[in-house]
C-alpha cells in the first residue's frame, strides 16, 4: 500500500511523553539539543508509558561539541505495535520531530 503525503504526520514535543497510543509507522525522526553542555539521549520506546521495548535511540552531544542534532529517514518505517513513548534523558533542551503514519 502507498504512503499518501497527507497520512504521516509530523509530532513535535521538547519533552518525555507518550506520543502515540495505537499502532504506527515512523518514517522519519528529527532531534536536536540546544543545551550548552550537556549530551541528551534520545529513545522511542514501544508502548505508552516507558515500560516497551527501545526500537531507535541517538545521543545528541551539547552545543560545544558540535553534532548536536540528527535527522533520520527510515525505509522500511519502524512499525511499533502499542504506541510511541519518547524517552529523553538530559533533555532541558531539546526539540524532536517524528513523521508517524497510523
Amino acid at each position: 500500500m502507498a504512503v499518501t503525503p497527507g497520512s504521516i504526520v509530523p509530532v513535535v514535543t521538547t519533552a518525555a511523553a507518550a506520543v502515540i497510543s495505537n499502532a504506527c509507522k515512523v518514517h522519519w525522526i528529527t532531534a536536536s539539543n540546544g543545551h550548552a553542555s550537556e549530551i541528551t539521549a534520545v529513545e522511542l520506546n514501544d508502548s505508552t508509558d516507558d515500560s516497551g521495548t527501545d526500537r531507535w535511540a541517538c545521543y545528541l552531544s551539547d552545543n560545544a561539541a558540535g553534532n548536536n542534532t540528527v535527522s533520520m529517514s527510515f525505509d522500511p518505517p519502524i512499525e511499533f505495535v502499542n504506541g510511541i513513548y519518547l524517552d529523553l534523558t538530559n533533555a532541558t533542551t531539546v526539540a524532536v520531530t517524528i513523521g508517524i503514519e497510523g
